[in-house]
């Protein structure tokens, strides 16, 4: 009976420590326990990249899938005005837009027109000197139904601002001042280079402003000097073309002609004989003759005169 009895109570903590994991008689925990969770932890994880790593396949079909266009009902291509159409085979809900002419409801009944013209240059806004708020307008046409509700096309003008660049443009009219009097540039008394001047007057638009905006100009011109006193071979004469000339004149008459666009005169008062009247033998012979000659020659022994 007492040796069923140890039998019976050894088999008793054998199970026991079967169930529990362990014994009190030194039966530990098995020492692979932990090597077994983790490499069921690594499978798991193994698992979970795969998964991640795996392409999906719906993304890829949903961006390798062409547009396939909405098919046509086929009361819309039976050439009759049936369901919600507006007019034949087009309009309402289901066919396409209708062309220029067709009938309809709405615009949405009408295949859809979009031309878009050219932006214009920009223009001014207002009627401000020297603003720069400017305009642009574009030329929209679109498909509406009108108030026949008939399908047309209608063209609108379309605005949008811009900035002009008016920074030194004009913003009131030129005026241009009165020249002075001609005045020598050179001290010769004979010289005739001269100069004048005067000042405009122009309107600028500078910083948003019409500002005033005055500059000088000259130009040059001739002064006359014939007939002024001059020094010419260290004797006095007179200014002619230019040129400081001295009279050639005979002294012994009066009203010849001096050779220097004036006319020779005499104390005596004794009037110069035409050049026709004088005998001569050289150009010298014929000083002082007069007709209006300013340098009379001698030909075939008479004076003639050159003007």
């Amino acid at each position: 009976m007492q040796y069923f009895s140890s039998i019976h109570v050894q088999a008793l903590i054998l199970a026991f420590c079967v169930l529990c994991g362990g014994c009190i008689f030194g039966v530990s925990e098995p020492t692979n326990r932990r090597d077994t969770d983790e490499d069921v932890q690594g499978l798991a994880d193994t698992a979970r990249d795969d998964a991640s790593a795996t392409p999906d396949a719906s993304q890829d079909d949903a961006s390798t899938t062409p547009d396939v266009p909405t098919p046509i009902p086929q009361s819309c291509q039976d050439n009759k005005k049936n369901g919600d159409e507006t007019d034949v085979d087009c309009g309402g809900t289901s066919c396409p837009g209708c062309a220029k002419g067709a009938k309809c409801q709405a615009a949405s009944d009408c295949a859809a027109r979009s031309e878009v013209g050219e932006w214009s240059t920009c223009e001014p806004a207002n009627n401000e000197t020297c603003s720069s708020a400017g305009v642009k307008f574009q030329k929209v046409t679109s498909a509406t139904c009108n108030g026949d509700k008939v399908c047309a096309h209608v063209t609108e003008d379309v605005s949008k601002p811009c900035v002009l660049d008016v920074e030194g443009t004009e913003c009131a009219p030129f005026a241009e001042g009165s020249w002075t009097d001609c005045t020598k540039s050179e001290i010769d008394p004979c010289s005739t280079a001269g100069h004048r001047e005067r000042v405009n007057s122009s309107n600028l638009c500078q910083s948003g402003t019409c500002t005033l905006k005055q500059t000088d100009e000259q130009e040059t011109c001739e002064v006359e000097t014939d007939g002024q006193q001059c020094t010419a071979d260290g004797g006095a004469g007179s200014c002619l073309n230019g040129e400081c000339c001295k009279p050639n004149c005979n002294t012994s008459c009066s009203g010849a002609a001096d050779g220097c666009g004036g006319t020779c005169s005499n104390e005596s008062g004794r009037e110069c004989p035409s050049c026709a009247d004088i005998s001569c033998a050289t150009d010298i012979d014929c000083r002082g003759c007069t007709g209006g000659c300013a340098s009379p020659i001698c030909t075939l022994g008479h004076c003639v005169c050159v003007p």
